[in-house]
């Protein structure tokens, strides 16, 4: 693609906003019901854009520059971590299971030994950990890897 083709797609692909709020507690003032697949700012020749969704966030952030070469253009880009919300859906799954078990063991502790099956709370507590500790890491990557097959099939970007 051109250089103003370019330009013209990546504009008409995004919704214009602050894409920062997207990964942050103000993410309710980013709403919109637009079918376009990004969200953010366009300068002249950067961007910084994220995708465009109300309800499954993805806390990453494309950001770069396009420059004009030759007949093509050269499209540089990062993606980055939106601060907030990458760390909070890292966050919260520890802080959920440290709740969950600390409820689970004073319920424990409040019953007798004998009545409660001690290794069917062990197994329990050894599952609960590793699905909260590892879904989002996984959750994380494919939101990442999603976003930048996204960009880069729209935008009809080859990776050199």
């Amino acid at each position: 693609m051109n250089f103003i083709e370019f330009k013209d797609r990546l504009t008409d692909l995004t919704v214009d906003g602050n894409p920062f709020l997207k990964g942050s507690p103000l993410a309710l003032l980013s709403i919109n019901f637009s079918n376009k697949i990004f969200y953010g700012r366009l300068e002249k020749q950067e961007f910084y854009i994220t995708k465009n969704a109300n309800i499954l966030l993805t806390p990453f952030l494309i950001s770069g520059e396009f420059k004009k070469v030759g007949k093509f253009t050269d499209v540089e880009y990062e993606i980055s971590p939106l601060k907030f919300g990458y760390y909070w859906m890292k966050m919260y799954p520890i802080i959920t299971n440290v709740i969950l078990l600390t409820i689970i063991i004073i319920n424990v502790s409040e019953f007798s030994f004998q009545k409660v099956n001690l290794n069917f709370i062990t197994i329990f507590i050894f599952i609960a950990v590793e699905a909260f500790l590892f879904s989002p890491l996984l959750y994380l990557k494919r939101c990442k890897i999603a976003l930048e097959r996204k960009f880069l099939e729209n935008l009809e970007i080859r990776n050199r």
